[in-house]
């Protein structure tokens, strides 16, 4: 294989690395702050006092910022782009199937693209499973 599609190939997967780094952090701190919203709830969901009443409306508004379709949204886009970026890498390395290289190129960009969409649906379904839950109980 040519010495510069191994460049390419090499820079894609430091794109969708990188790309999927920033958006594991952002994805995880949406999720954190889901679980915190959930602790602060169960806290205060009694309302027995003034205190408990004010964290409640707190955790409704806090909720409406949490809640929404933008974790979903941003999911799609950098997961749509990552997995651009992997098929041209693959396709790139499909043209020469006896080289060891490619071979192990591909085992990795494949080991990469399942652990990366496994965990992006899960934090993606724990978190909005968690904010319905807590959007149901809220309106109780």
């Amino acid at each position: 294989m040519d010495p510069n599609t191994y460049s390419v190939i090499g820079l894609y997967l430091t794109l969708a690395g990188l790309l999927g780094t920033f958006f594991y952090v952002h994805l995880s701190n949406w999720l954190q702050s889901l679980l915190r919203l959930q602790a602060k709830w169960q806290v205060n969901k009694r309302g027995t006092d003034t205190e408990q009443r004010s964290a409640i409306r707190e955790c409704r508004f806090e909720l409406k910022g949490l809640f929404n379709h933008i974790p979903i949204v941003v999911a799609l886009g950098i997961s749509g782009f990552i997995g651009l970026l992997s098929r041209d890498a693959l396709d790139m390395l499909s043209e020469v199937p006896g080289d060891a290289l490619a071979q192990r190129l591909t085992s990795i960009l494949c080991a990469f693209l399942w652990l990366y969409f496994l965990l992006t649906l899960y934090l993606l379904i724990h978190g909005f499973v968690l904010g319905a839950i807590m959007n149901h109980q809220m309106k109780s």
